[in-house]
């Protein structure tokens, strides 16, 4: 392009200048119309502004003193409820250490009941130390599973306690938190306001004229004061903060409570407990006690019947030796008499009459047979008697020797553990019964106060003979033997009316005999029954050798003398 096509017209010349004054002046009339408009807006908003200004300051104090009255109120809650977790603490050592023992006595006490089964089966009688014993070891279950159920509620609670705890300590770090931001929001707000009205000059006379006569239209809007601003979806509302803090506390403070009742339950419960196995053990003590004594009683009892079957059993044996010699003693008579009436029927056929002579060397035989025949029958009644005796008197020991077992084995359970029954039992029981003793004396105590009176016992039983009223019939044979035993006893007791001719029965071979074959009988060692010393007595000959020669081996029984 040339430069001449670069050349405008003057009239265009012309026109451009007037439109760049044209749009000059609509440029300061916009300005015009925008200071107007500021000026007016600080004109009307400058009051609200300042109020607005008061307003937040007021609702940061108030902000701050609520959040300081609901910290003060966590802070306490918090120091309220904090030692509770120490306190079930101490709670939870207590019943763990309370139900290790409650486990360990019921493991005593199982192993009780395991000594008293080792008794004889015949022995194994549910007696009230068993009952008692029962009655304990279902007092320590149902004490240990008491126990468990309430360790259990209280890890529960300890669980519970935490998480109100943290949860207040959460709230707690919160509001301090909102605490500083307050306050220094508070100082910003002193120191540098937030709203700021800019420092705007009111419009010019001319300026202001210029706009006068324009239409509304075209005048600028004067802005309406803000509203306030409607709610902030996810933020909570002043009053659900304030019951959200107040339901923490709250429900740490219900915590508290049932921690608080809780541990007194508890300890009532334990208390409680205890009380009842203290009398528990207390009833277990005072049974096994008795039971000892009972036992020791009855083996004296047993030993008094065993001494007395022993005594009978010389008695009867004696006689037994006394009826056989008796037999032997009656078979000569026997045999004269037969002899006689053969040699009186000897005669010739003519003097053989039926005389008084022959009637009575009839009835004299008759009479020996009688005799002999009735003393075959007691000694059969005897020898019934004396194996029935022996039966007795074995019995006798075999059941002596179960009840030292049965009381050795209470004696272990009364002693297991010492710890235990030495101090469960009341101390005026102990007074009472024991004089104060220990477990171990008191024992002994039993044992050395079970004394026997043997010598009055002894002369009771001499007077219960084995002979019955029977074998005491008035024949001549039988007042013998009577004799022959008085005449033993008199020997025995004087050994100067032994040899004394004025003694009827000191000439007899038989009572000789028998003294001889007393005093020449061997002596077997001692031993040991019922715990008590033990003498050794000499018994005639057995039944087996009584049948024969009375010279038969001797036989030796052992009971206990004092």
């Amino acid at each position: 392009m040339d430069a001449k096509d670069k050349i405008i017209i003057p009239q265009q010349w012309r026109q451009n200048s007037v439109d760049r004054l044209s749009k000059s002046a609509r440029c300061r009339a916009d300005v015009l119309k925008c200071r107007e408009a500021l000026w007016k807006y600080n004109v009307s908003h400058r009051q609200s502004q300042v109020a607005i200004q008061r307003s937040i300051l007021d609702n940061l104090k108030k902000r701050e003193e609520s959040t300081i009255m609901v910290l003060e109120r966590v802070q306490r809650t918090c120091a309220q409820v904090t030692p509770m977790v120490p306190r079930l603490s101490e709670v939870k050592k207590g019943l763990e250490q309370e139900l290790e023992q409650r486990r360990q006595s019921l493991e005593e006490n199982e192993q009780r009941l395991s000594l008293r089964m080792t008794r004889p089966e015949t022995e194994r009688v549910l007696d009230e130390p068993e009952r008692n014993l029962n009655a304990e070891s279902d007092l320590l279950r149902r004490s240990v599973k008491d126990l468990e159920c309430m360790l259990a509620e209280l890890e529960s609670l300890m669980n519970e306690a935490d998480t109100s705890i943290s949860s207040l300590q959460a709230d707690l770090n919160s509001k301090q938190h909102a605490l500083e931001n307050i306050r220094e929001t508070t100082q910003q707000q002193l120191t540098e306001p937030t709203l700021k009205l800019p420092e705007i000059k009111q419009p010019a006379g001319e300026e202001v004229a210029a706009l006068v006569g324009r239409p509304e239209s075209e005048l600028p809007a004067v802005p309406q004061p803000c509203k306030p601003s409607e709610a902030v979806p996810g933020l909570l509302q002043l009053q659900a903060w304030h019951e959200a803090s107040i339901a923490k506390c709250e429900r740490a403070k219900k915590a508290e409570r049932e921690v608080g009742q809780f541990c007194l339950a508890a300890r009532r419960t334990s208390e409680k407990v205890a009380e009842e196995l203290r009398k528990a053990k207390a009833r277990v003590g005072k049974a096994l006690l008795e039971r000892l004594m009972d036992l020791q009683k009855l083996i004296e009892e047993i030993g008094e019947h065993h001494r007395a079957t022993v005594e009978e059993i010389s008695e009867a044996e004696l006689t037994f030796a006394m009826v056989n010699q008796a037999l032997a003693d009656i078979a000569e008579p026997v045999e004269v008499s037969k002899r006689r009436i053969r040699i009186y029927n000897d005669r010739p056929d003519e003097e053989k009459i039926d005389d008084d002579v022959l009637s009575s060397l009839r009835q004299e035989a008759e009479e020996l047979n009688a005799q002999v025949e009735y003393l075959q029958g007691k000694r059969t009644d005897m020898k019934e008697l004396i194996m029935e005796l022996y039966s007795q008197r074995d019995e006798m020991a075999k059941d002596v020797q179960m009840k030292e077992d049965c009381l050795a084995i209470d004696a272990d359970v009364f002693t297991y553990p010492e710890k235990v029954y030495g101090t469960v039992i009341p101390e005026e029981f102990w007074q009472y019964v024991c004089k104060g003793k220990t477990v171990n004396q008191s024992f002994q105590l039993l044992q050395a106060s079970a004394s026997y009176d043997h010598q009055a016992k002894a002369h009771h039983n001499r007077k219960r003979v084995a002979l019955s009223a029977s074998v005491r019939h008035s024949t001549p044979i039988v007042c013998a033997i009577d004799s022959l035993r008085a005449s033993s006893r008199t020997s025995s007791r004087s050994p100067s009316a032994r040899s004394s001719p004025s003694n009827p029965a000191s000439s007899r071979p038989t009572t000789a005999r028998l003294a001889k074959s007393t005093e020449s009988s061997p002596a077997l060692p001692k031993q040991n029954f019922a715990s008590q010393r033990v003498d050794t007595m000499i018994i005639p000959p057995s039944l087996n050798s009584l049948q024969g020669s009375p010279r038969g081996p001797q036989s030796v029984l052992q009971f206990p003398l004092e």
